[in-house]
């Protein structure tokens, strides 16, 4: 499952992300993490940006960057 398939206020929990090292990079520094809860807050039409809660920030992420990072459902 990935991040783009969670609906707004459902929590899951990152697995891992692909992509390119410096993207790997720069989602770590933003404090995506493996084993770190993430709340989606809402979801732009048409795949525009996606904009979750993890750790005590709001961060929002364009789609094909959302696409990328691999989420377990928190049940």
């Amino acid at each position: 499952m990935f991040l783009t398939d969670l609906e707004p206020s459902q929590i899951g929990r990152i697995v891992f992300f692909k992509g390119s090292d410096e993207f790997q990079v720069r989602l770590t520094e933003m404090g995506f993490k493996p084993e770190q809860k993430i709340r989606l807050i809402r979801k732009m039409a048409f795949n525009g940006p996606i904009q979750v809660r993890i750790r005590n920030s709001t961060v929002s992420l364009r789609y094909e960057d959302a696409a990328c990072i691999h989420i377990e459902l928190n049940e």
